[in-house]
């Protein structure tokens, strides 16, 4: 059967160029990606053995302010899903051995979270969102939750992404996930959807709970998005099988090597 057998497709697109980059050359991959907190999802790439004009185009200092637009998508032969969207924040060339290893760091919604400004005045929260979502240059609106806060001409005057965060409410969560804002309460997932979990989709370990948090290993599973729902199927904890809502994964890949694997934490009652 071609689930298991990996497959991916990186592309960089910088101001001149979109480079595009797919199997069989080699790339190793780890993301950390949360939707409990301000922090920003994190994408570390190696990308082994590039051109050297494709090498050069990507560098990137950490202080420089020019966009690198990295998209990630991985699964399997014929079943591929985006797992990141967002831009490079450094990216430099470094020797390993024999081979010329570019190595990536990306995050998703920094390039708008550092540069982004807006001076503006909203006469309800939701309008305030797309105001201030309309000066992110990269970052779109995804799920926003019903919204009643009315103001008497609220002025919003600052950095962007800091002027989001004084519009929550103590039971909201934010978070940028492939250049989308999502604006969702404690007890809401971002979708509809449910992935599955089990055996049969790769699950590789048997699941535990702690403090009302469900933690488990599986192969790479594109379909999982934070936020987003997943049903388990536990045939050795059937006691914890049920419908959650994903509040991390952390992926690692490797192409030529083994991993192709996730860990995610999750919580019922979203």
């Amino acid at each position: 059967m071609n689930r298991f057998i990996k497959d991916y497709k990186l592309v960089i697109t910088t101001s001149t160029k979109a480079i595009t980059i797919t199997p069989p050359l080699n790339i190793e991959f780890n993301a950390e990606k949360s939707a409990l907190s301000y922090g920003l999802n994190r994408l570390n790439l190696k990308v082994f053995n590039l051109s050297e004009a494709n090498r050069n185009l990507i560098v990137k200092d950490k202080e420089g302010n020019n966009y690198i637009g990295v998209e990630l998508s991985v699964g399997y032969v014929n079943n591929m899903k985006q797992v990141f969207k967002g831009n490079v924040s450094r990216a430099y060339p470094e020797k390993n051995g024999t081979e010329i290893v570019s190595v990536i760091e990306c995050m998703d919604g920094l390039f708008d979270v550092k540069e982004s400004f807006t001076s503006a005045t909203a006469s309800t929260k939701l309008q305030a969102v797309e105001i201030i979502v309309g000066n992110m240059m990269n970052t779109e609106i995804g799920k926003i939750s019903r919204q009643n806060t009315i103001y008497r001409d609220k002025v919003i005057m600052g950095n962007s992404y800091e002027e989001l965060k004084k519009l929550l409410q103590p039971d909201e969560l934010m978070y940028i996930e492939d250049e989308k804002l999502y604006i969702i309460k404690e007890n809401e997932s971002a979708e509809n959807y449910v992935t599955l979990i089990s055996a049969e989709t790769g699950l590789m370990n048997t699941p535990k709970r702690e403090n009302k948090i469900v933690e488990l290993d599986t192969r790479m599973n594109p379909a999982i998005k934070i936020g987003g729902q997943a049903k388990l199927e536990s045939i050795y904890a059937p006691y914890l099988n049920g419908v959650y809502r994903i509040d991390t994964a952390r992926f690692v890949g490797s192409y030529d090597g083994d991993a192709w694997d996730m860990t995610i934490k999750m919580r019922q009652g979203a």
